[in-house]
């Protein structure tokens, strides 16, 4: 409760007290570095709620690049709060997502530390304005679900989540393979699963448009950017005047083999305990991340519940908090300041580095198990 009642306060204070921009007015955005909040994607989410407040449908007449699942998510502060109060509304929202994240990593692991790490400036910062800790969520309380063998909830709330981002496909895979079902458990869970990811957009499309489908289209064919490690690879290909390998084509097939790879070969086996169930399914995520064309810093929410949720070791607790860290000094500041400056690209490269030493920790504990 003192964590919540801490969280709303600061966050009004974001909106209504603290400066919303720092910095010179020669920086990369005029109005200076997004410190302390970045409302730039909330007032995109307000735009595709305009289904509720003008009337009409939802990507027939509200164009929408977010799956169908996501428009609750939209929706409800729109629904609760006046158009000027949809920003605060939203943050707040999602300020109970993080709440109930923090409040289940603490229940299962009983140390606050772990608890705490999801507090840092990155974790917080997107958290409040993305919607990412939402599926962020609902995955952990679906890996929880699964090692406890609560394994129909466990289906249902990752099929929502994998409905509101599809990150987490990899633990559908991951659970398929796993011998801890019964058939007809694994029968049920499916059902619920496919239910809730394909029917809303089927009946949608059938009965109004498959304008619905465009969202998937549209993620499928986002290339790689300079913060992903496809981008850090395509620079230093061209810095050598190498242009025989065709980057977007191998990193297509890769971020689909290699977390599908590993979800079957990890799944497999058998898991010493729900600790190493966990981790496994945090690696399956990092893997998402990792190979994937494009990387987006809220991205961090993906995968450090999950992590937490394992009771890490202090190595492990310290590459969180150190990728918590030079994640938020990458995005915001260093973007706002210069980001395509040879700060950036070193921050970048610095962050990757530690992505993969965090990935070679945890398989290195789920070896030891």
């Amino acid at each position: 409760m003192g964590i919540l009642l801490a969280g709303v306060l600061l966050t009004i204070a974001v909106y209504t007290i603290l400066p919303a921009k720092w910095a010179p007015s020669d920086t990369f955005f005029s109005e200076g570095i997004r410190l302390t909040s970045d409302t730039y994607d909330i007032s995109v989410y307000q735009n595709r709620s305009g289904w509720i407040t003008q009337g009409g449908l939802p990507y027939i007449d509200h164009p929408n690049e977010y799956p169908i699942l996501t428009l609750p998510i939209f929706a409800l502060p729109a629904l609760l709060a006046r158009e000027h109060a949809f920003q605060l509304t939203f943050s707040l929202l999602m300020l109970l997502a993080l709440c109930a994240t923090v409040y289940t990593i603490l229940k299962t692991t009983g140390q606050k530390k772990y608890a705490l790490a999801l507090l840092l400036p990155s974790a917080l910062y997107f958290s409040l304005f993305r919607f990412d800790i939402v599926p962020a969520l609902l995955t952990l309380l679906s890996v929880w679900c699964f090692a406890e063998k609560k394994f129909t909830p466990a289906w249902i709330l990752l099929g929502i989540s994998v409905g509101i981002k599809i990150y987490a496909w990899p633990l559908t895979v991951l659970y398929f393979v796993s011998r801890t079902q019964t058939k007809k458990q694994l029968q049920t869970g499916l059902l619920w699963f496919l239910g809730i990811t394909a029917l809303p957009p089927l009946l949608f499309g059938m009965f109004y448009g498959w304008e619905v489908l465009q969202p998937y289209f549209w993620q499928a064919s986002r290339g790689a950017n300079t913060d992903s490690v496809w981008g850090l690879v395509s620079t230093t290909l061209h810095s050598f005047d190498i242009s025989s390998i065709d980057i977007e084509s191998l990193s297509k097939i890769l971020s689909i083999a290699a977390p599908l790879g590993l979800a079957i070969s990890q799944g497999k086996k058998p898991h010493a305990d729900k600790k190493t169930f966990f981790l496994t399914a945090t690696l399956c995520i990092l893997s998402v991340v990792l190979f994937n064309t494009f990387y987006s810093p809220q991205w961090h929410l993906w995968w450090a519940p999950l992590l937490l949720l394992a009771s890490p070791n202090k190595t492990l607790l310290f590459l969180i908090i150190a990728h918590d860290l030079i994640n938020y000094l990458q995005f915001p500041i260093l973007f706002d300041v210069d980001p395509f400056g040879i700060s950036y690209g070193v921050v970048v490269l610095l962050r990757t580095a530690l992505f993969l030493l965090l990935m070679g920790f945890v398989y290195k504990q789920i070896k030891k198990t």
